[in-house]
């Protein structure tokens, strides 16, 4: 069998994120409730005005750290602008296609953090939103939603 703790949201700051930018989120810190899985609900807004363009699609990327401190390049398990190396050691990329400009506002449920680890959630871990439509993302904080949920096995 299996449970879920109640979900609560993570920091990562993606109000106005401007087109061909990345962002990281804080670390999400599993060494002590060491929790089998997590999954990911975002929520992603694009701006009032203008065309989508390129992908017309946000990435989002997972980073890990092994022993809490070092994480996979460029990420600092902060919620923080990075930019992205390529060829990149992030693994992903989920897609969240965005047909529309706001207000449309795109939500997407990832459900196996997981997955994107081979199986096994590492002690801390994060994500990268990198916005690949062609504009800003929206400037007012509450179109954005990032909520993480704890997912354990029972006998």
């Amino acid at each position: 069998m299996q449970g879920y703790v109640a979900p609560s949201t993570f920091a990562i700051t993606l109000t106005a994120l401007a087109a061909d930018a990345a962002r990281e989120s804080i670390a999400i810190d599993n060494r002590t409730t060491m929790y089998d899985d997590f999954s990911i609900q975002l929520k992603i807004s694009p701006i009032a005005a203008g065309t989508l363009a390129d992908d017309k699609c946000c990435y989002i990327y997972f980073y890990a750290s092994v022993d809490g401190t070092l994480y996979d390049d460029p990420c600092t398990g902060a919620d923080a602008a990075i930019t992205l190396l390529s060829p990149s050691n992030l693994r992903g990329p989920f897609v969240v296609n965005m047909a529309s400009i706001f207000p449309s506002a795109y939500e997407a449920s990832i459900g196996s953090v997981a997955s994107f680890f081979g199986g096994v959630v590492p002690p801390k871990w994060g994500i990268v939103v990198d916005n690949q439509t062609n504009a800003a993302l929206n400037g007012t904080a509450g179109n954005f939603v990032s909520y993480v949920r704890g997912l354990f096995f029972t006998t």
